[in-house]
């Protein structure tokens, strides 16, 4: 079993005609592979997500601060910051967002969803037959549960009545899923209390069910239909089956299970419960559940010419020798065979039927024998219509008025020439309306499609019964020309030179214009109203273009060469999340012709009023790799107190442009850049310090390419605050480039001073090869006291300088370390513990405080450290050098676990239930508190406590396990070590 836990990944292309039992979801879902449905891939939510930074937690306290930060294992984005990663919509978003663009691709009027049956079939009506029945319920009284059966309700999302697409009759009990993630769900629907001794026969369970493949197997197991029994009246249960017995089946069809019941003869006391486990799962249904002997039931039989077939009600075995299909519960005066209809000539796009005109044209055809023509994007049965259209821009109208009966479904999307089924033209609007024959039909329209041109029009009426014969008409006209600047036929046109600097389009505003392209470089920020402008460059220039929102939120525009621009590379694009001024800097042009599009997300979907300013970008040395700022070494080096060193003081990157944002440091190249050449001419160790002053979130890097490679530099550093560098850096004849840049907010580093020096001698200290650890024993307080001035870089575990001190623990101890008596005391240190020399690993962050010294001093403890050697990095920064004092000291800690894995929340009465399950959900998805005991915590037994990369990895198998032996009686977890 696999437990998936997932937020709003993909959308819907259907819309409901009118709301239902269905229960629709927040834009949630993945590809089911059924009728009506689409999916944007999980992995397309964020075209540049964030890099994870591997920084140990460090805490600092400055003088009046009373609050004490949280540390983390990954540094995350701050709170407040704009990097280009944040600007982009968040995955929940962007499924909601889609879910209404891709809604626009079919109209339907039953109720659909990814996570609930799509399909509206004909309901089966029951047939008695000549075999012993003992119990019968098919849920026909429109309420559940029923009369004599009970209900066990851990959820809102519980057992219910069903009236949509029952397997027989006019109801089915369902259990939808839990669209909001309130929690786990767990819900029993109980039989009343049935006699399986009865008149001694071979009774048997026979049930209907339908679900998700998809969301309950493969490849997300995240809910369950269990099927339980119990001999005592409902104390104790036992699994009968589940749908994984099923073995591979088909979403949302409906299946027949029967199991026998020999072990259960004897038993009078007897209820059976259907249960549905799972969290962020999909809907089950059941229905036509009957106990009875085993004797041959009576079904339709369909037989002989498929194209006139023969009908029967037959038992199976009479069906087989006839060579027909058998349906249970479907009889031939209700239910005749379904007649088998040849592929219709125009089945597929590439012999579509051509609509010659005039116009209006009125079609009738069929779609009873079509084929599925675009699995994936539609898994639709369509024929297929190609027409032209004569005009510029083109409006065109398709009603189905005239389909006798009337029509449930219809495809709403359009494909030029020629047909690429992942790229339909999406309908402008449509309405169901009465056709004053009785009837009532869709009616869909198409608004500017440009001409003249060639276009494809599928028709879909559904899949299986609903596939039928219609008629529609078609018609189109000329559209209105639209206004300046809506498209790229029309564009708003200015003229730029040097004597036209700064150049401001004041007042501008795109709300009214539609949203003509939505498929360009601007990614998400391109679904809103367009507006276009055409720039005629009169000479090269460098350009600044700013383009001010006046508080508008995510705003976004493009220049490219083309109009519609780029899907993917433009010349420049800037977007953001806040209703700040943004552009971009240093973009050169040569004198020619440029389209510039504004636009926004989705929501809000235009800009009341904006302004677009054009400056003249002034390059300095530094600004790009073209014209760096050059330094010379070890020329260069001759300042600083020493005489031996390079100091840059009072530099900038602010307004340098962010140039380049795909490099080694991640999300810390998201601001403006500054570039310095190393021209190296003998060779030098040295360290390269940056100090940023009072701004945070600042990084460097040295690589010997320009721009710098994407993954691998030579050596780079981040910090949230302070000085830090790059260091031990030796440099052979030749030159090497120095980037500094920061986090997306801020975006730049108003005054910095970058130190080029000779490697300084540490303490002795400095290494942790130097160190020698001493053996903590239990309760005997061990004393270590330096001085880290001068300290080095050593493990990239932990940034900046640092000194050492190590200990080991031949048995498992709660460890304390304190810096009382500092004078002065330290303002920050590390708070964790170095696994191995050099370091290989860390272990979890511990506990601190500043109260228990009593003179400003930190102390920290970690719990249950396992045996072995630490090593302790002294962190060397303003506020933390010089003379120190730690005390360190150990308490031997007793096993934590007590009897079998899997008490993950540590309650004391032992219990292994539901609440251990959800404080391990919050703990693995939510970054929720650690387990009090990982022995207890690591439910699988997999890998040892305490193995040299610290904590064993609590993962999904831990929870598939834990949940397997909770809910589905799987085996206990292993003892307590």
């Amino acid at each position: 079993m696999q437990i998936r836990i997932v937020f709003m990944t993909a959308a819907l292309i259907l819309i409901a005609r009118w709301d239902g039992s269905s229960r629709q979801p927040l834009g949630s879902g993945m590809n089911d592979e059924v009728l009506g449905l689409a999916v944007i891939g999980e992995n397309n939510v964020n075209e540049q997500t964030s890099s994870a930074v591997s920084v140990v937690p460090k805490v600092g306290k400055s003088a009046g601060d009373e609050s004490e930060p949280q540390a983390g294992f990954a540094l995350t984005r701050p709170e407040g910051a704009d990097n280009h990663a944040a600007d982009n919509p968040t995955a929940e978003e962007i499924a909601m967002k889609a879910a209404e663009r891709l809604s626009k691709a079919v109209v339907h009027r039953y109720p659909c969803d990814l996570r609930t049956d799509p399909v509206q079939r004909e309901s089966a009506t029951r047939q008695t037959s000549s075999r012993s029945e003992l119990f019968f319920e098919g849920f026909e009284s429109g309420v559940v549960p029923p009369s004599g059966w009970t209900a066990i309700v851990n959820n809102d999302y519980t057992w219910e009545p069903n009236s949509f697409s029952p397997y027989e009759g006019a109801y089915q009990a369902s259990c939808f899923y839990d669209e909001y993630y309130t929690g786990f769900q767990d819900e029993w629907l109980i039989s009343p209390i049935i006699d399986l001794t009865s008149e001694g026969a071979p009774w048997k369970l026979d049930f209907w069910w339908k679900g998700s493949y998809y969301y309950s197997v493969s490849p997300y197991n995240s809910c369950d239909l269990i099927v339980m029994i119990s001999t005592d009246g409902g104390t104790l249960w036992d699994t009968l089956w589940t749908e994984h017995e099923a073995g591979e089946f088909t979403s949302w069809q409906w299946y027949n299970a029967v199991i026998e019941l020999d072990g259960y003869l004897s038993e009078s006391n007897v209820k059976f419960a259907f249960q549905y486990i799972g969290f962020d799962g999909a809907e089950f249904s059941i229905d036509a559940v009957l106990i009875h002997d085993g004797g041959p039931a009576v079904g339709r039989c369909c037989y002989g010419d498929p194209e006139a077939p023969s009908c029967d009600d037959t038992t199976e075995a009479e069906c087989a020798a006839l060579g027909g299909t058998w349906e249970r519960y479907r009889n031939c005066a209700e239910h005749p065979c379904p007649i088998y209809y040849p592929p219709p000539p125009n089945d597929d796009w590439t012999n579509a039927e051509l609509i010659p005109g005039p116009f209006p044209a009125t079609v009738t055809g069929t779609t009873q024998g079509a084929t599925l023509d675009c699995p994936g994007p539609y898994w639709w049965n369509m024929v297929w219509y190609v027409f032209e259209v004569p005009y510029e821009l083109n409006d065109v109208d398709v009603d189905y008025c005239g389909s006798i009966p009337g029509l449930d479904n219809a495809a709403s999307i359009l494909y030029s020439d020629p047909v690429v089924c992942e790229d339909p033209i999406y309908r402008e609007d449509y309405e169901w309306h009465d056709c004053g024959d009785g009837e009532t039909n869709p009616h869909l329209w198409w608004t500017s499609l440009p001409g003249p041109a060639t276009y494809y029009l599928p028709v879909y009426t559904g899949n299986d019964e609903r596939q039928r014969p219609f008629q529609f008409t078609i018609s189109f006209s000329e559209t209105e020309p639209p206004e300046t600047g809506n498209y790229c036929g029309d564009p708003i046109t200015f003229d730029i030179g040097l004597a036209d600097l700064p150049y401001t389009l004041t007042n501008q505003s795109n709300c009214g214009r539609d949203d003509w392209y939505d498929n360009t470089c601007l990614g998400w920020y391109d679904r809103g109203e367009d507006i276009i402008y055409q720039l005629n460059l009169l000479e090269d220039l460098d350009l600044s273009i700013t383009l001010d929102p006046k508080g508008t939120a995510y705003s976004g525009f493009l220049i490219d060469y083309t109009c519609p621009a780029d899907t993917s590379t433009c010349i420049a694009t800037s977007s953001q999340s806040e209703g700040d001024p943004h552009g971009v800097d240093g973009v050169s042009l040569t004198a020619g012709t440029y389209y510039i599009m504004v636009d926004t997300w989705a929501s809000p979907d235009c800009i009341p009023d904006f302004d677009l300013t054009f400056e003249y970008y002034q390059q300095t040395s530094g600004d790009d790799c073209t014209d760096p700022l050059v330094v010379t070494l070890p020329d260069d080096m001759i300042g600083g107190p020493d005489n031996n060193a390079y100091i840059d003081e009072n530099q900038t990157n602010c307004g340098r442009g962010n140039n380049y944002e795909q490099t080694c440091l991640g999300n810390w190249d998201k601001g403006e850049d500054i570039i310095y050449m190393l021209d190296v001419s003998e060779t030098v160790t040295v360290d390269i310090l940056l100090d940023p002053g009072p701004t945070n979130w600042s990084g460097i890097l040295i690589d010997d390419n320009c721009p710098p490679d994407e993954t691998d530099c030579i050596q780079y550093s981040t910090a949230n605050t302070g000085a830090h560098g790059l260091y031990e850096l030796t440099l052979n004849p030749g030159y090497y480039y120095v980037m500094v840049d920061t986090y997306a907010s801020p975006d730049c580093i108003p005054s910095f001073t970058l130190t080029i020096q000779p490697v300084a001698s540490g303490p002795e200290n400095d290494n942790c090869e130097d160190v020698t650890p001493v053996l903590l024993a239990d309760g005997v307080p061990v004393v270590f006291t330096g001085d880290n001035t001068n300290a080095t870089h050593q493990c990239d575990l932990f940034e900046g300088a640092h000194v050492w001190h190590a200990f080991t623990l031949d048995t498992g101890m709660n460890v304390t370390l304190d810096y009382c008596t500092t004078n002065p005391a330290f303002t920050n240190a590390w708070l964790c513990l170095a696994i191995g020399c050099p370091c290989s690993g860390i272990t979890s962050s511990g506990e601190y405080d500043w109260d228990t010294c009593g003179d400003s001093n930190l102390t920290i403890s970690w719990n249950a450290l396992e045996p072995g050697a630490y090593y302790y990095p002294v962190l060397t920064e303003e506020g933390s050098e010089g003379p120190y004092t730690i005390h360190v000291v150990g308490e031997v800690v007793a096993g934590c676990c007590v009897g079998i894995r899997g008490n993950f929340n540590a309650s004391e009465d032992n219990d292994i239930d539901i609440s251990d399950l959800v404080y391990m959900v919050d703990y693995m998805f939510n970054a929720g508190p650690e387990p009090p005991c990982w022995e207890e915590a690591n439910i699988d037994g997999s890998g040892p406590v305490g193995a040299d990369d610290g904590p064993p990895d609590i993962d999904i198998s831990d929870l598939v396990y834990l949940v397997d032996y909770i809910f589905t009686g799987g085996p206990p977890p292993p003892d307590c070590p």
